[in-house]
């Protein structure tokens, strides 16, 4: 997976790219119209906006996102993504291109994509901001999801083995490995209820969530963040969309946002649900259990980014402060809301010091 560097300090991205570019790819007189600077949304990859100037290869025009991923699992999450978003350019779905993309973690610090920059909001922004948006963004991202289910399989390399049988196993590995005791009632209803796998597997984001869709005029211009990606069940996706509609923090929300949200979150729920079985059929039963993987899946992320941090996934060192309280608390009531069974996520006393080291 190769020697893992601490992650290059954003002062330097610019100058150590630009080096790169010129040494590496031979791509000598390349100069910044814009230097590379922090999105900071995103607990995967440090992600940067940066555009050339216009003599640059054509490869290089235009506005550009810089993806720096991190910890051992950061390689097979740019491969992954350099490789699916490639081929869903190529099928005409609403991704960002891939340009390049770097192995070597010498360079900035961890492997690296760069990637087209993609007009538009972020679905999440532009509701919060437009309480109108409700009426056509739930739509807009069931839409997308079902479409993203209905694509070919071909041309992807695919998993050897089916997703929940390989699901149910990290998740093993997770409670036994880092001590989750509290989650072991949940982990052995799943395996004790398990559904048949899916007899036509599709593409599966596994993130799909409204701050990883971009949204310009009102249609989707981009899915983000595909490190997650996997190819089983649209059950499983549906449930992590709708586990994210339901639970996800969001932390830029003022004190109105705050009051509203609940509502919000209910409309986005039922819009959504139902735009999407306008497209593709839910089977109830099937969704309810995934909805309970969904949860449990969340929550045993955190048992194991609170006891040997998020780098063990490839998460930013920030990710975890994340994990709070009230919000462990809600995936807890909702696991139990689908499956019937109570389960505890032991929680530290304090945020440990790697939440403070990363933006």
């Amino acid at each position: 997976m190769g020697i893992q560097v601490a992650p290059t300090p954003a002062s330097l991205v610019a100058a150590e790219l630009l080096s790169y570019l010129q040494i590496r790819k031979g791509l000598s007189g390349l100069e910044y119209l814009q230097a590379p600077g922090i999105i900071p949304d995103g607990w995967e990859t440090y992600t940067y906006r940066l555009q050339f100037q216009v003599q640059t290869a054509a490869t290089l025009r235009g506005p550009l996102v810089l993806r720096v991923y991190h910890g051992p699992e950061g390689l097979p999450r740019l491969r992954r993504e350099f490789m699916l978003q490639r081929r869903l350019a190529e099928l005409h779905y609403p991704v960002a291109r891939p340009v390049m993309a770097e192995e070597d973690p010498g360079f900035l610090g961890g492997p690296f994509l760069l990637m087209e920059w993609v007009e538009g909001d972020m679905l999440l922004h532009r509701i919060l901001h437009d309480y109108f948006a409700l009426l056509w963004g739930p739509q807009q991202m069931a839409d997308v999801h079902a479409r993203l289910h209905q694509l070919p399989l071909q041309g992807l390399l695919g998993p050897d083995r089916p997703f929940l049988e390989r699901q149910l196993e990290t998740l093993k590995a997770m409670v036994d490995d880092y001590d989750l005791t509290g989650l072991a009632p949940g982990l052995d209803w799943l395996r004790a209820h398990r559904p048949a796998e899916a007899e036509s597997p599709s593409l599966l984001h596994l993130d799909f969530h409204p701050k990883n869709l971009l949204v310009h005029k009102g249609r989707c211009t981009a899915v983000l963040d595909w490190s997650e990606s996997d190819v089983g069940d649209h059950h499983a996706d549906a449930a992590v969309a709708l586990l994210m509609i339901d639970t996800a923090p969001v932390e830029e929300a003022s004190a109105w946002d705050r009051f509203m949200l609940p509502i919000g979150r209910f409309l986005t729920h039922e819009l959504y649900r139902y735009s999407y079985r306008r497209r593709l059929p839910l089977d109830g039963r099937r969704l309810r259990y995934y909805q309970a993987w969904a949860a449990f899946r969340r929550l045993s992320w955190y048992g194991s980014w609170i006891a040997a941090g998020p780098q063990v996934m490839g998460y930013k060192p920030g990710a975890v402060g994340h994990v709070r309280p009230g919000h462990v608390a809600d995936l807890e009531r909702y696991f139990q809301r689908y499956s019937g069974v109570a389960i505890r996520l032991e929680l530290p006393l304090s945020i440990p010091a790697m939440a403070l080291s990363a933006f």
